[in-house]
């Protein structure tokens, strides 16, 4: 008998991307039912092919009535209990995420669930909150701690393609989340110069929804005169299906943190992303190998995006500096300190992202953590990597195993 997995995924657009990897282990054994916020709907579709996809208006939706925003929910939640899932992931931390966990036995949630009145976590969520207390650290991206909440996760090479050049367009996406995401107009155009040259591509294709068409006309307008005929200013103007169209014909994209990011790598398009401000790729960045990541690692970093920064936006002047620009036109030269240069990869727990060019700070703990991560999912590897005794106390507190879930 077929069994039914549940995953509830009510975040943003970067967030339904990286439930990949989970969702694709689940269709191995059983039919996904995917509940997503209703203006996601048809990318899911999309992305994926298989899945049932219900949706409900968790951000609104357009649909601003509260009543009507009401009946739409319950109208999806009589089709939810009316099957009997075999398991239950429930992926944000969120009081309608808690709400709807009322709706299965606490035996069968995992992420975030209500038992006895009470919001709990499963382990592996527990363990992915002791990680972020110390964020400089992080050791495992969110498609991979998602996905192993899954009985049998799939390898992490049959998530997305190797990054391939094949396209000729260079696709920018203009802006992050917020503003502090978000790389600085005169310091995007030296960026699209220095990579347009170095990927050799055609067409240079601005990327983003309506609120962005000032900053294409002032990227657009930066530029010099000789490429205005060969710039395309598509802001606001692309549904899922025409992004999609057009991040598969890229060479290359270029973009801060953002869920076009996730799906040129669900293409297997090669990425430039540009991390810095509370943006760090070892915990978001683009999944599967073949991409290239520029991190700004200052001493604040990372950092919190609701608190207001005391640096002065270090991690910008370091996307500006002279440095970083003149390694990305020469490829040979070191970029400026605090600056790492990072390759995306795959091993056995999922993708990381190792050093090209410049130092990381943190790369023994987190690769001492990476190992603990991996030892607890895969003891058979326990025996591969040093297993540091401190860091596996921070990841497993005496609480973890001592008392029973």
């Amino acid at each position: 008998m077929q069994k039914d997995y549940l995953v509830i995924q009510l975040a943003r657009m970067g967030d339904l991307l990286q439930s990949k990897r989970l969702i694709l282990s689940l269709e191995k054994t059983g039919r996904v039912w995917l509940v997503a916020d209703r203006s996601l709907k048809r990318l899911a579709e999309l992305i994926y092919p298989r899945a049932r996809i219900l949706h409900i208006p968790a951000h609104g939706g357009g649909i601003t009535d509260p009543l009507s925003r009401l009946g739409e929910i319950k109208k999806q939640l009589s089709i939810i209990s009316e099957i009997d899932f075999s398991l239950v992931f429930n992926l944000n931390f969120s009081g309608l995420n808690f709400a709807l966990s009322r709706l299965f036995p606490p035996e069968t949630m995992r992420g975030y669930f209500t038992e006895n009145g009470q919001e709990m976590k499963s382990k592996w969520t527990r363990m992915a909150f002791n990680m972020t207390r110390s964020r400089s650290v992080s050791a495992i991206n969110l498609v991979d701690l998602w996905a192993l909440h899954a009985p049998d996760p799939i390898s992490p090479e049959k998530v997305n393609p190797r990054a391939e050049p094949g396209g000729t367009d260079l696709c920018v996406v203009l802006a992050g989340r917020n503003q502090r995401r978000s790389i600085p107009i005169p310091t995007l155009r030296g960026i699209v110069l220095a990579l347009r040259e170095r990927t050799k591509a055609g067409d240079i294709v601005l990327l983003g929804g309506k609120q962005d068409k000032d900053k294409a006309k002032r990227l657009a307008n930066a530029l010099p005169e000789i490429y205005a005929a060969r710039t395309m200013d598509l802001t606001g103007k692309t549904g899922w299906s025409e992004l999609i169209k057009r991040l598969g014909t890229a060479a290359a994209v270029i973009t801060p943190d953002t869920g076009p990011m996730h799906l040129a790598a669900h293409l297997g398009v090669p990425v430039w992303a540009f991390f810095f401000s509370s943006a760090w790729c070892f915990e978001t960045g683009p999944y599967g190998p073949g991409h290239r990541i520029l991190q700004t690692v200052p001493p604040c970093a990372p950092c919190l995006e609701n608190r207001q920064c005391r640096f002065d936006l270090a991690c910008h002047k370091l996307l500006s500096d002279p440095g970083m620009l003149r390694f990305l036109v020469h490829r040979t030269d070191e970029p400026p300190e605090n600056l790492l240069c990072l390759d995306s990869i795959t091993d056995a727990l999922g993708t990381y992202y190792t050093p090209a060019c410049g130092k990381d700070p943190y790369q023994k703990e987190r690769d001492q953590l990476r190992s603990c991560l991996l030892a607890f999912h895969s003891p058979r590897e326990l025996g591969k990597g040093m297993v540091n005794p401190e860091t596996a106390g921070r990841l497993f507190p005496e609480r973890e195993w001592i008392l029973a879930d």
